[in-house]
């Protein structure tokens, strides 16, 4: 009887393992059969991807499926399976994030030029120079032991292999700064750098320990469903140009003080010139430098179009640049390293900079039921303002800083109103047309008449794409650097619930057309002058990058003065 007991125990054991082990395997398949739907229903650039690169969604879905149904997964293996879905769309706006507290990060940044690497900011709080005698220019080597370059080769790996560039400078900044949410192993404990001092060319070793946080969360078999918070997004504010890495990165590890860092006010550039007396620029880092021609450069940074006051901010670069116009000649603005932000933000700073109606790109939108009830719910109210006071009352003072007016909410009315024309005629892609109705960006009143040169690199995502090829398109911006990332089209976020660890994920739920009707997603902005770092640059505060500025700056002001003796 004993062993059948045993034998009955066994069994009874046996069959409850496969029942959780189906268990899971369904709870992975109902909850990736969401995420899938998300995307085949939401994610704008689909047809575009697939005609131009290939991408074929349903093929990709497939194959998770197949992964789910033929192994037993566990449930960080799931994780990683479908995070490998979502980056097989090679759109830096999309993400998804599961919960999880693994990460990992040493004080200091790196930057690469041309296959070399360079420290390009120590944290001396928690680096002093007596514990770590290295200065920002002196070159990262070997990381215990192996070629600083071989692990931003396996770093950019995981990113899902988009432009290259900004891979490999995504891949660089993950050097020193590592979370579960794009890699599967977290390291932990000692690590030796090998490093060649700028001030001598002498190598040494130093050791140096991860400021690592382990997991806190285990997820077993069991029916443990998290609750996330909902957003409960304006209407008008939905539609995001932000790249969630900016999010991961400010929330766990950028540093305000590190000028390589995303979206930081801090500018990587040393003095263009002599600098001059200038009241209001503190809130942009805004400087006036007179250079040696006599002629005063403005210079601003913008480091993102996300501000949490935006229609504060709005309004003080308005006066920074009613200043800046009757005291300078040209102006460069810094906008490396930008990972977007709202839309209206972008564009109210865009008028502020205007001589004249700046023409945006247009968008292909897919459309959902909750797109179609956001706009029912908005075409019930849009129709009864007849005047400026009532626009305001209804929609606010402003949108994130652009004016809202009694003319804005007939753009507004006239856009929701093709949403649903499109809806009602069955598609679900719309044909190309203006965000939010706006199809031209009028200067301000009070707005910048002078030249100007923007500066880009590889890091510019989303906003950091469409405010220079807004620039670019309208002839309005010189724009000099690297090509920008190609995040081409404004952002939905996901949410449900899960016993999977999953938090959310966002979607491109639009495909941004230029002017000369090229796409912006994968493309990015071409700059009209290249220019990649060197190494000089990285060693000896960006001489080279600024003696090319500098160039260009004197080339444009030259042109500028031809332009008005023609004109006279």
């Amino acid at each position: 009887m004993r062993g059948i007991s045993f034998l009955s125990s066994l069994l009874l054991s046996i069959s409850l393992t496969a029942t959780a082990a189906t268990t899971l395997k369904q709870r992975m398949l109902n909850e990736f059969e969401s995420i899938f739907n998300s995307f085949d229903v939401g994610y704008a650039p689909k047809e575009w991807k697939k005609a131009e690169m290939g991408f074929d969604l349903y093929a990709k879905a497939d194959e998770v499926r197949q992964k789910i149904n033929s192994q037993d997964l566990t449930v960080p293996q799931y994780q990683r399976l479908v995070s490998d879905f979502v980056l097989s769309t090679k759109d830096y706006h999309v993400s998804i994030r599961f919960l999880s507290t693994e990460k990992a990060s040493l004080p200091f940044s790196v930057l690469e030029a041309k296959g070399r690497f360079f420290i390009a900011y120590v944290d001396r709080k928690k680096l002093t120079k007596t514990t770590f005698p290295y200065d920002v220019g002196d070159e990262l080597l070997l990381m215990n032991g192996r070629p600083v370059n071989d692990i931003v080769k396996e770093l950019t790996t995981p990113l899902g292999g988009n432009r290259a560039e900004t891979d490999r400078a995504l891949a660089t900044m993950y050097l020193t700064k590592r979370s579960k949410r794009f890699y599967s192993d977290i390291p932990s404990g000692p690590m030796e750098l090998l490093i060649a001092q700028k001030k001598d060319g002498a190598k040494k070793k130093f050791q140096i320990i991860w400021d690592y946080t382990p997991e806190k969360v285990n997820f077993v078999n069991n029916g443990l469903t998290p609750k996330f918070p909902t957003l409960n997004l304006n209407p008008l504010e939905r539609r995001s140009m932000e790249v969630d890495r900016f999010n991961d990165f400010a929330e766990v590890f950028n540093a305000a003080e590190d000028p390589t860092g995303l979206g930081n006010r801090a500018s990587v550039l040393p003095a263009l010139g002599e600098e001059v007396a200038f009241e209001g620029g503190a809130a942009f880092n805004a400087k006036v430098y007179k250079m040696v021609d006599g002629k005063k450069v403005g210079f601003i940074r913008i480091p993102s179009y996300s501000e949490q006051s935006p229609a504060l901010f709005a309004t003080l670069f308005q006066m920074m640049v009613s200043s800046l116009e009757k005291q300078t000649d040209m102006l460069v603005i810094d906008q490396m390293n930008n990972p977007g932000g709202s839309v209206f933000y972008l564009y109210q700073l865009a008028s502020i900079l205007a001589d004249q109606p700046l023409k945006t790109p247009l968008h292909e939108m897919s459309l959902t039921t909750s797109d179609i009830q956001d706009t029912i719910a908005i075409l019930d109210v849009l129709p009864r303002i007849n005047d400026d006071d009532t626009a305001k009352a209804v929609l606010g003072q402003s949108a994130s800083g652009y004016p809202v007016t009694y003319e804005f909410s007939k753009f507004l009315l006239g856009f929701y109103n093709f949403l649903l024309s499109e809806w009602n005629a069955g598609k679900r892609l719309t044909t190309p047309f203006y965000l939010y109705g706006v199809d031209h960006i009028n200067p301000s009143a009070s707005n910048y008449s002078k030249p100007i040169l923007i500066l880009t690199n590889a890091l510019d995502f989303s906003g950091g794409d469409f405010f220079p090829a807004i620039m670019q398109d309208n002839g309005r911006a010189t724009i000099m650097g690297a090509n920008t990332a190609g995040a081409g089209g404004y952002v939905l976020q996901a949410e449900m619930p899960s016993s999977l660890g999953l938090q959310g994920f966002r979607y491109t739920a639009s495909h941004a057309i230029r002017a000369n009707g090229q796409p912006i997603e994968n493309l990015g902005v071409a700059p009209d002058v290249p220019y990649s770092l060197t190494a000089n640059d990285l060693q000896n505060e960006y001489a080279d990058f600024t003696i090319a500025i500098k160039a260009q700056i004197y080339s444009m002001l030259r042109q500028a003065e031809l332009k008005a003796e023609g004109n006279k």
